[in-house]
């Protein structure tokens, strides 16, 4: 029996070996193709200026003079994946993490059957010796919530708790922001990590005007890269905008754009559905579009790292520039500006130098907003602002204003491409003050790294506190007590490959528990899950006096078993040496002779034992027969020494069993 488990129990092992091990090799093979074609894209873009930006025009040029239309579409997508795009990896390539996902998928269907045939043999050996089934499934699900959550205690042991991602506070080294975190606490402010989720401030969050522990919650989100849940955390923020607490946003090229565009959506499709749009103007959002920030006249080293002077902040209160004289930034993005600030209120903060600066978005720094060759006209540094364009539109017809002469303008002078560069200033910094909620928005998240907070060139460490002090509303005579500052690590991972830190995993298994638990929907579960699972733990009178009865009757019977002088005669010369197997065969001779006086001249074999019984009563279970095959089978090898018996406990185990089926025959 023991074989037999340890052997299911390393079948087992090597399935779930097979599924992770095909997963990981997916998961390191798309890892190591996206950071490949980042790499060889990176390469180009960095590296553009070596090469003849004009080449994409010609070979437009030549296959519109040269070919029909057919042949020029074709030829027209293979010149700009070649030289608009650099170069691609092939695509074939894609499908082998596909295909190790398919094996794993394959692995887990033959696991899956392979538990399914394991419970139904154990299912039926388990009611043959009268054990609860159900108990078993109970055990193993306790096991397996008490793996996971023994997961996020000891993974630390592997990775000694080390984070090395791009803006984490717990990064010490350049890249990471442990220096500002480090000075907010030195300003008297509480600082409160989030690695799980957003939903870990629901017992922080001011509701009205008083909450339980009487805080306001300044959410900081630095550098985001991984996409927010708009199930859980979308509505997270709409909430969050009701009460009395701030947002800090710093984009990096990540999902920070995204975050803002869904709760917009949100708020907006709530808005369509009650006819009250006075939520829509409360609803920070804005567009930062891929590229990379050149200013030509303010900058550090090169036009990537623009230095925003005093000179360029929109601060008449001196709330942002106390004590500033200029800021650094490094390949930061840009608010695209124009008609959209002016439309959801923001305030500009800080902006790039207004004729020298643009978003260049094709790498080739030059500023190409509208380029035009005979019949062919492209955009190239811009947005297309066309479907929020329409949005404004029906905003303006819904609330019953006229629509603005300038924003008809701009669009028939644009169709709906917004330049990111001149005639509108790139905007850097963004604030918002609806009256209780707050926001400030950064174009860039490195200008607070480790690196250049510390750059005693630039007054970028001040820059910070003074904006914190801001969104705490130290302005206002709010004291740095009432407001906790949570700091959002959970929406940080490596650039290029999943999170599998003692961290990321803590937060990936802790962050749906929160979730779930937070959700009125789902919250039921855990304590309907948690009594389904205790229930057999817990003592009730009944059954507890039962079990008390059952357990006095056995230890009699084991009484009689070692004090009956059947048993003394038999097995007292071979108790003292332990030669149980040698008392088994002795003690089984009895029920031999019986078996042998009804079988008459056939053998004792376990199908005619089995015959025996269906022929005394035609009713016997089959976990009867089941019994005495099985027993009948091992006493035979018993008999022939191919089994052996151990220990006392083994020996009298078996002897009820011959006792039971003595009764039965």
């Amino acid at each position: 029996m023991a074989k037999k488990t340890s052997t299911l129990v390393f079948k087992g092992i090597l399935y779930v070996l097979g599924i992770v091990l095909f997963i990981l090799i997916g998961v390191l093979l798309s890892d190591y193709i996206t950071t490949s074609d980042e790499g060889i894209q990176s390469f180009i873009q960095e590296n553009i200026e070596y090469f003849q930006v004009d080449v994409l025009l010609q070979v437009f040029t030549y296959i519109d003079s040269n070919f029909s239309e057919p042949v020029n579409s074709s030829l027209k997508l293979i010149a700009q994946s070649q030289y608009g795009n650099g170069f691609v990896l092939p695509s074939y390539l894609s499908y082998i993490p596909l295909a190790c996902y398919v094996v794993a998928g394959v692995i887990g269907l033959f696991f899956i059957i392979f538990l399914i045939n394991n419970i139904r043999t154990n299912k039926r050996r388990a009611k043959s010796d009268n054990i609860k089934f159900g108990s078993i499934y109970q055990t193993a699900l306790l096991t397996t919530v008490f793996i996971f959550a023994l997961v996020p205690l000891f993974s630390p042991i592997i990775d000694q708790g080390k984070n090395n991602q791009n803006f984490s506070i717990y990064n010490e080294e350049w890249n990471g922001c442990s220096t500002l975190k480090e000075s907010i606490e030195l300003m008297g402010y509480e600082v409160m990590p989030i690695q799980s989720s957003l939903s870990s401030t629901e017992r922080l969050k001011q509701i009205g005007t008083q909450n339980l522990l009487g805080k306001s919650v300044l959410l900081v989100i630095l550098g985001p890269n991984k996409f927010f849940n708009p199930i859980y955390e979308v509505p997270f923020f709409l909430e969050f905008f009701e009460g009395r607490n701030s947002l800090l946003l710093c984009h990096d090229h990540g999902s920070s754009y995204e975050l803002l565009w869904e709760i917009f959506a949100s708020n907006m499709i709530d808005s369509f559905d009650t006819l009250d749009f006075s939520s829509v103007n409360k609803t920070p959002v804005t567009i930062f579009a891929d590229g990379y920030l050149r200013d030509n006249k303010s900058f550090d080293t090169n036009p990537l790292f623009p230095v925003i002077t005093k000179s360029q902040f929109n601060d008449p209160s001196n709330i942002f520039t106390t004590g500033v004289d200029n800021v650094i930034l490094s390949r930061a993005s840009a608010a695209a500006g124009g008609p959209l600030i002016e439309f959801f209120g923001w305030d500009v903060v800080a902006s790039a130098s207004d004729v020298n600066s643009f978003v260049d978005k094709n790498f080739d720094g030059r500023y190409d907003y509208k380029i035009e060759n005979q019949n062919l006209t492209y955009y190239i540094d811009s947005v297309d602002i066309s479907f929020i364009f329409e949005l404004m539109l029906d905003f303006y017809e819904l609330q019953g204003e006229p629509i603005p002469d300038e924003l008809l303008t701009f669009w028939n002078e644009t169709d709906g491409e917004l330049p990111l560069g001149y005639p509108f200033t790139p905007a850097v910094f963004l604030s918002k003050d609806t009256g209780d909620f707050r926001i400030f928005v950064s174009s860039d998240t490195s200008l607070w790294n480790n690196q250049l907070i510390l750059n005693p060139k630039y007054d970028n460490l001040r820059f910070a506190m003074n904006v914190v002090n801001w969104l705490t509303r130290q302005d206002d005579g709010d004291l740095k007590q009432q407001w906790v500052v949570a700091i959002d690590e959970a929406h940080i991972r490596p650039e290029t490959t999943n999170d599998f830190s003692s961290a990321g995993i803590f937060g990936f298994i802790m962050g749906y528990i929160i979730q779930l638990s937070t959700n009125p929907i789902t919250a039921w579960i855990y304590p309907l899950l948690a009594v389904l699972l205790l229930r057999k733990f817990l003592p009730k009178k009944e059954k507890e006096e039962k079990k008390q009865v059952k357990k006095q009757e056995a230890k009699e019977e084991r009484l009689r078993f070692r004090t009956s002088s059947f048993f003394a005669k038999k097995i007292n010369r071979y108790h003292d040496k332990k030669k149980y197997r040698q008392a088994l065969v002795l003690l089984y001779r009895r029920l031999e002779r019986k078996l042998n006086t009804q079988l008459g001249t056939k053998p004792i074999t376990p199908s005619n034992v089995i015959d025996l019984l269906k022929s005394k009563d035609p009713n016997v279970s089959k976990n009867t027969l089941k019994r005495v095959r099985r027993f009948i089978k091992f006493i035979s090898l018993l008999k022939e020494g191919k089994k052996n018996v151990k220990d006392t406990y083994n020996f009298e185990q078996i002897y009820f069993e011959m006792s039971w089926i003595n009764d039965k025959i």
